[in-house]
């Protein structure tokens, strides 16, 4: 009886021996039952968390991987890794793949958390102009001054005649 799948993790595996015998006397049932444990592959999740000021994010894996070691051998083992998108490129999986290389099986799951950007600056999308929209963008591509001025009277001119043909 294995283990199918990580849900399973910390359930205890076997069967219940169940005997049911009728009462000579009485007729009724008598019922009696056993759990009988097995030892069935044990699966193993190990959970790291990095940080952005953390300065060797594989060694801080490793070191999560050590502190298990003695569980890891033959185990079917997951690693959920989180940490920042600017840190992911430091981890060496090779170093990785070589401590769990007594696992029976693994798998290294990232969680990558990457920052959002506003676009808008102070600015949510219901406070802005279509104009201050137009402009924000402009200059966050670096358009120039020349151009920028041209495209906003463009700009004012469709908003102008879009409001003279709803009003």
């Amino acid at each position: 009886m294995e283990r199918l799948d990580f849900s399973e993790e910390e359930d205890d595996k076997g069967f219940y021996l169940v005997e049911i015998e009728q009462d000579k006397e009485t007729g009724k049932r008598q019922v009696s039952f056993d759990f009988h444990p097995v030892t069935g592959r044990r699966f193993l999740t190990i959970n790291i968390g990095i940080e952005p000021q953390d300065t060797d994010p594989t060694a801080m894996v490793l070191r999560a991987i050590s502190e298990q070691e003695d569980k890891v051998r033959d185990a079917i083992v997951r690693l959920n890794i989180s940490l920042p998108a600017q840190c992911e490129g430091q981890l060496r999986d090779s170093d990785i793949r070589n401590a769990v290389k007594e696992a029976h099986y693994f798998t290294v799951a990232k969680d990558i958390q990457r920052e959002t950007r506003s676009r808008l600056g102070e600015w949510t999308a219901e406070e802005i102009t279509p104009l201050d929209a137009l402009k924000a963008y402009l200059e966050s591509k670096k358009v120039s001054l020349e151009r920028t001025k041209v495209l906003l009277q463009y700009a004012e001119r469709l908003i102008q005649e879009q409001r003279t043909r709803q009003g």
